[in-house]
């Protein structure tokens, strides 16, 4: 593309730039964010019920792991040359960026968490997040070095082959990941911080919520995707109680048990 500089972002100074930026996240995030909510949202807490004695001193530990398996992940495949990344863009051009590599997450999210779950030999990757039942703001750390470097080369991998075809910019990229950070800390918390106006307003894409994942990591058997709910609702993998459980929550009528279930209209 004329007047655009295309390179190949392996020791660029823009990568340890963006490393900053998204290890920076994860920690600050959930103290000025899903914490926060916990304590503001008391009458919209989803299960009524608490984290386990210490839990947030093993999620704490994990901290470390999970910065490391994101940063290898991103590092790897950038330093391969396996794709080329452009560091001048429009803003037009980075806002598509944004959405293709969106697209992309949700996809490789759904199918290897799915595959998680499903295939026995692939769960002990996934088992440690796991001991997590009732979640907290800092529960999205508490993941195994496998499961959260397998995310981010198969999210940097699968941009960077894509960037072969089409025109794609490296803040994209990072500004994706750090939403992806967001949503990620948001939705471990056990409290609902989406409302009713705004679900109204944005309609389906809005309709997976903090309770489908909080029902996720109670139950362990439905709702394997990141935010949008299609390939949930393609594979049929959704609660199908989730709305009615939502609305409880939104009352102020929480869970009681992990086992409880709610009528579904489904």
């Amino acid at each position: 593309m004329p007047g655009v500089t295309v390179i190949t972002l392996n020791l660029a100074s823009e990568y340890w730039q963006g490393m900053l930026l998204m290890g920076t996240a994860p920690i600050v995030l959930p103290s000025l964010l899903a914490n926060t909510m916990v304590k503001l949202s008391q009458p919209y807490k989803i299960y009524d019920l608490s984290p386990r004695k210490n839990q947030w001193l093993e999620e704490l530990a994990s901290l470390p792991g999970y910065l490391a398996g994101h940063g290898l992940g991103i590092y790897l495949p950038l330093v391969a040359g396996i794709g080329h990344l452009t560091t001048n863009a429009s803003l037009l051009e980075h806002f598509w960026s944004f959405l293709v590599v969106f697209c992309w997450n949700e996809i490789q999210y759904f199918f290897t968490h799915y595959a998680y779950h499903k295939v026995k030999w692939l769960w002990w990757i996934h088992k440690t997040h796991h001991r997590v039942v009732i979640s907290t703001g800092y529960s999205a750390w508490l993941s195994s070095f496998a499961e959260t470097f397998i995310f981010a080369m198969l999210l940097t991998s699968g941009y960077l082959l894509l960037s072969n075809a089409i025109f794609l910019s490296w803040q994209g990229f990072v500004v994706n990941y750090l939403f992806y950070f967001c949503v990620n800390v948001n939705s471990h918390n056990n409290v609902e911080t989406v409302s009713p106006i705004f679900r109204k307003r944005l309609g389906w894409f809005a309709s997976n919520t903090i309770t489908t994942h909080a029902l996720h990591h109670a139950r362990s058997d439905a709702n394997f995707g990141l935010l949008l709910p299609l390939l949930d609702q393609l594979f049929r993998t959704r609660s199908l109680d989730r709305e009615q459980v939502y609305q409880a929550v939104i009352q102020g009528r929480s869970l009681k048990t992990l086992t409880q279930r709610l009528r579904s209209t489904d």
